[in-house]
């Protein structure tokens, strides 16, 4: 049967193990900061932790110091509150960091951490409750040892540990229900974590002659440095997500091309049809296809128009052309163009416009006749009977106008949730978002980038089987003369 330990050996003991996880520490931080790494809420944690162990360890030794030296009350209060408190501190970093690190939260800032779902809310209050009640339970100095400093020293202590249950539990918890949503790589770190962290407490429940807390603190900073935090595995990791978005890209551009050949060879395949027609038809008859071979001319032209502008928008080339123009001048010959593509349609195309806006505009007409046709084809490929409205309100400000735009319709509309398909659509804008749902492969999506570039704003609002109205407030410069 082995002796207990007496005094010495336990001071002695507790001292090698503290300078053993100094030193440790002392590595780590030096390795950690002289290498080059992103700066973002996740590091920042990372090295809050990294200071709270440091202090946690600095403290193990202000404990054996009041301990052996001092039978101050106040000195072992301060001492211990500052001990555990650590402890808490570094279980509360640890939930914040393993919630950023599952859900992906690395641009948040801690504000928007907290706030980011009801579960960080409701675990930051828990978080605070737990502080109160643990500076204002007492530690039994009756009991305090050098061999029990670090095991049940009172109440106080047991709140610790209760809280770091609730912590493990709580992550674990939320890690099963998100599986699916967390990466694998990811998991089998968190896991491996907080399963380390599991083993960390068993030892220390079951072994009250070593501060085992403090030694597995350092062996967590150490964890998460190998697993997350080095710069190495960040670069890797940075690779893997480049060369993954260049697939995706890749795959998005393959999928436009597919959908735009269809778009590009209907018209031409129409013009084709209606020129074999016309040397077979009567002159009535010639007439109706030779407006059917403009209008199918018009759609290919958009279409082709829309390409171009992509491939410049990508290449970050400037594709506006700024100049002096009549709105009311170019709105008259976008309606010419409507009513002929309507002319076989039972569907009405009606313009309202502020008699208040100013007859010399600065900007770009051509553009702006671009994002009303992308709108208005749209409205009639989904609108087989009733109306299309082009209504526009002037706002007069110092030397500009703001246009407020209305464009609605009375087709098929969408439900909510392709409604809200469609607006998550319309935030990315990148190649992967020109790609819609059905073949034409641009809708609104180009169309907002058109808009975003003329520094104006687009909001769409439909209703299921009612109709789609599309909002846009677009700037434009006055001309005095």
């Amino acid at each position: 049967m082995t002796r207990p330990l007496n005094n010495t050996e336990l001071l002695l003991s507790t001292i090698v193990l503290s300078i053993g996880s100094l030193l440790f520490m002392f590595l780590l931080i030096l390795s950690y900061f002289t290498r080059k790494k992103k700066t973002n809420i996740r590091n920042r944690i990372y090295v809050s932790l990294l200071i709270t162990t440091l202090i946690l360890i600095l403290s193990e030794f202000l404990e054996v110091i009041v301990i052996t030296y001092t039978n101050s009350y106040y000195a072992l209060l301060f001492s211990f509150k500052l001990h555990w408190g650590s402890g808490f501190l570094i279980f509360a970093e640890i939930y914040y960091y393993c919630m950023i690190f599952m859900d992906n939260l690395e641009s948040y800032t801690f504000a928007e951490v907290i706030k980011h779902s009801k579960h960080t809310k409701i675990m930051t209050v828990v978080h605070i409750l737990f502080i109160i009640v643990f500076l204002l339970l007492p530690f039994d100095f009756s009991k305090v040892t050098l061999s029990s400093m670090s095991f049940f020293p009172g109440l106080a202590a047991y709140s610790m540990y209760i809280y770091a249950i609730v912590i493990e539990s709580v992550l674990m918890i939320h890690l099963v229900k998100n599986k699916s949503k967390v990466l694998f790589r990811r998991r089998v770190a968190l896991w491996s974590l907080l399963i380390v962290l599991v083993v960390i407490f068993m030892l220390q429940v079951f072994n009250q002659y070593i501060a085992i807390l403090v030694i597995g603190g350092v062996i967590q900073m150490y964890f998460l440095y190998f697993n997350v935090e080095n710069p190495d595995l960040i670069m890797i990791a940075d690779l893997e997500q480049a060369k993954e978005n260049i697939d995706r890209s890749n795959r998005a551009k393959t999928d436009f091309l597919s959908n735009m050949s269809y778009e590009i060879k209907e018209p031409m395949k129409e013009m084709v049809d209606f020129n074999n027609q016309l040397s077979k038809s009567s002159l009535e008859k010639t007439n109706v296809d030779a407006m059917n071979i403009l209008i199918s001319g018009s759609n290919l032209l958009n279409t082709v128009n829309n390409i171009l502008n992509i491939s410049k928008i990508e290449s970050g080339e400037n594709i506006l052309e700024l100049k002096e123009y009549s709105l009311v001048g170019a709105i008259q010959e976008l309606t010419k163009l409507i009513n002929l593509k309507l002319h076989d349609k039972q569907i009405k195309f009606v313009v309202e416009y502020d008699e208040s806006i100013p007859p010399v505009l600065y900007g770009d007409p051509n553009m702006i006749v671009q994002v009303f046709l992308n709108i208005i084809d749209n409205s009639i490929k989904y609108t087989s009977i009733g109306i299309i409205k082009l209504k526009i309100n002037c706002e007069k400000l110092s030397n500009e106008v703001k246009l407020h735009i209305r464009i609605s319709d009375s087709g098929n509309g969408m439900k909510k949730e392709e409604l809200d398909s469609m607006n998550e659509r319309l935030s990315k804008l990148n190649i992967e978002s020109y790609i819609d749902t059905d073949a034409s492969g641009l809708g609104l999506a180009i169309t907002k980038k058109y808009i975003d570039l003329m520094n104006g704003s687009l909001k769409v609002e439909s209703e299921y089987k009612a109709g789609t109205a599309v909002y846009i407030d677009l700037p434009q410069k006055i001309v005095n003369k």
